[in-house]
């Protein structure tokens, strides 16, 4: 199987990942074991410490799938949402630092998610952070830890040519 072609949304996810992992700054202050990629199986985590936090994680949004937009493509646009939870109170020395490095690593996605291919050919147009949630009260995310969390909902607009999409 390892001459199978890795489907153009498993390379985004991955490819999301790199741009946060290459950022230094980021990781001073979400450390590895507090990233939570969903690549391999990891065990939940039913008790949380203050080891825990900050913690990072990438989860799949939502997205859009368009019939043919012209005589030779096809576009789909996926949304990848970064979920973070801080553990922290204080604003300025967890949420606003980690938000800004996040926003950093993203502004660097021409570098990596254009270098992307599928069947030879590049197809990631554009990537733009298109909304933030922050707040003290997104319970689930935080599993009811005090402290500041975040949604940062990214979207990847992506362009395939239409005779590699079908099946033969």
């Amino acid at each position: 199987m390892s001459d199978v072609q890795l489907d153009p949304f498993t390379a985004v996810y991955n490819a999301l990942w790199t741009l946060i992992e290459r950022n230094q700054v980021l990781s001073r202050y979400i450390p590895i074991g507090n990233r939570i990629s969903y690549r391999e199986e990891q065990e939940p985590k039913n008790e949380i410490t203050n080891a825990d936090t900050p913690e990072l994680a990438i989860v799949v949004g939502g997205g859009g799938f368009s019939n043919q937009n012209s005589s030779t493509n096809h576009s789909v646009y996926k949304e990848y949402i970064l979920a973070l939870t801080t553990g922290d109170l204080r604003l300025n020395s967890s949420l606003n630092p980690i938000q800004w490095e996040l926003f950093r690593s993203i502004t660097d996605w021409s570098c990596v998610l254009c270098a992307l291919e599928w069947c030879d050919c590049r197809f990631v147009t554009r990537c733009q952070i298109v909304s933030e949630e922050s707040g003290m009260v997104m319970h689930e995310l935080s599993r009811s830890i005090p402290g500041w969390s975040s949604l940062l909902t990214i979207r990847v607009d992506m362009v395939f040519n239409t005779i590699k999409l079908k099946i033969n």
